[in-house]
């Protein structure tokens, strides 16, 4: 699998990160299954982002009322929340047919302008939350992707290092196990077990 890794130019990381997030929201800590990226000028995105990788799209909204691009090509999934629907590219519009296509960087639309946002440092808190996904039965391509160590259980230590707020938050979503570079969990979207991947350990820093 080639991944188009300039996506989002000039983006930079949020805090809020993958793996266990105490940070963005101290008083409610939460697992984080995405890395944010926010404009490289901290303000509404005028920076537009690009699609990832090859597959068929699908816009979704999920039970907390988040938008979704969704981007499926069989072996992985691409989650582009917080974009709107009104200003997706024609090229993202039209292939929402069924058994269309878009290439690697594809041109989405302006970007994070929907969403919960975290203001702070300068930025008004908009962002891309990006989540990437692995089908259970796919685990075998992680290797190449993430190289030895992947599937390094460490659920045990993070719970010794983060109390029990971890344990609860594992348990409430259903997490069998996870590192720094995969959350091995229940997908409510698909109802299946599903294997989340650090989009920085996938595209780079």
């Amino acid at each position: 699998m080639t991944f188009n890794r300039d996506w989002f130019p000039g983006s930079v990381r949020q805090k809020a990160a993958f793996g266990w997030d105490d940070k963005t929201f101290p008083s409610e800590p939460r697992i984080h299954l995405a890395q944010d990226y926010a404009p490289p000028d901290g303000k509404r995105l005028e920076t537009p982002a690009y699609t990832i990788m090859r597959g068929a799209v699908q816009w979704h909204i999920d039970g907390q009322g988040n938008s979704i691009l969704r981007q499926i090509n069989g072996d992985y999934e691409i989650r582009y929340y917080h974009f709107k629907r009104e200003e997706l590219s024609s090229d993202i519009i039209a292939a929402f047919e069924p058994k269309a296509i878009v290439e690697a960087g594809t041109l989405i639309g302006p970007a994070g302008n929907i969403g919960l946002k975290v203001a702070g440092n300068g930025n008004d808190g908009s962002h891309v939350h990006l989540v990437i996904v692995c089908k259970e039965d796919m685990k075998s391509q992680l290797t190449p992707l993430l190289g030895e160590g992947w599937a390094e259980d460490m659920t045990e230590k993070f719970a010794l290092n983060y109390g029990d707020g971890f344990t609860l938050e594992a348990n409430r979503w259903r997490v069998r196990w996870m590192n720094d570079k995969v959350i091995y969990r229940f997908d409510p979207t698909t109802q299946k077990y599903a294997y989340f991947l650090n989009p920085e350990k996938v595209l780079g820093a």
